[in-house]
């Protein structure tokens, strides 16, 4: 394995090497360095995690990856994968990444998500709603792949929609305009949820077709063509239509989605 060579005065030894390990890759953007693998300094021990140098400014870390294609089970809250110094395929360096949010301005990093191994890429500057970083301040920036990223949630729908869920940082739950209770026309807007402390990380958002006037979302399948329409951004991509009865055609369009990794990048 080669580690990126950025030779430092005075003999010491390259920052990112494993004798001189890096806090991050935000640190590396102090060297100039060109994306790669390096060393870093975790509460795990030194680990040798990939750095994106390029995308949207660089200082990118990666801490989490899946390779399992379309994985609805990705798991981004525990440390698994780590046990030597470089990160098995499937793998989740959450204590290092809850770490690093100490040295961000908002007790929060910000994250990159990569999918289908840069095809598709945006930003948001929260997952887990840590410090001043809420559902009510969240910013969403579609990099790459955008007009696919559209077709399932766009960064409208993302910035812009109320919350109906989102995990906090110990398993709590934020909401913003009604929950998951809404009654009568509230019930069929488009509500965002981020799924992401039972193992299982997801970004997607619900809405209903009623065609009737029946004022509870219970009976939103009370008459023929309801549906309530799921659309999902990651870690894969996906549209589906079901129904508690009647209509239901499931998925309607989807993204064969190989591999997902996200980064952080102090604030």
């Amino acid at each position: 394995m080669s580690t990126q060579q950025i030779l430092l005065g005075g003999g010491k030894p390259p920052l990112g090497s494993e004798n001189n390990p890096a806090t991050s890759a935000k640190e590396l953007l102090t060297i100039s360095a060109a994306s790669g693998n390096y060393y870093f300094t975790t509460p795990s021990g030194v680990k040798y995690f990939y750095a994106d140098m390029s995308t949207d400014g660089g200082g990118w870390t990666m801490f989490a990856r899946t390779n399992i294609a379309n994985n609805g089970s990705f798991n981004i809250r525990s440390d698994y994968g780590i046990s030597g110094s470089v990160p098995s395929t499937e793998f989740c360096a959450f204590s290092y990444k809850n770490n690093r949010d100490g040295s961000s301005s908002t007790s929060e990093c910000e994250y990159l998500i990569v999918m289908n191994s840069g095809s598709y890429k945006f930003k948001v500057s929260t997952l887990y709603l840590k410090g001043t970083n809420t559902y009510q301040n969240r910013t969403g920036t579609w990099l790459t792949g955008t007009s696919t990223l559209d077709n399932y949630i766009t960064q409208s729908e993302f910035n812009n929609n109320a919350v109906a869920y989102w995990d906090g940082s110990s398993g709590g739950v934020g909401y913003a305009g009604g929950g998951k209770s809404d009654v009568g026309q509230a019930c069929k807007r488009n509500e965002l949820y981020i799924n992401s402390w039972s193992q299982n990380f997801r970004i997607n958002t619900y809405s209903f077709n009623t065609p009737h006037n029946n004022s509870r979302c219970s009976d939103w399948c009370g008459g023929a063509g309801s549906y309530r329409l799921s659309k999902t951004v990651a870690p894969y991509m996906s549209k589906s239509q079901t129904c508690f009865s009647g209509y239901s055609p499931g998925t309607i369009a989807s993204v064969n989605t190989t591999n997902c990794t996200i980064y952080f990048r102090e604030k």
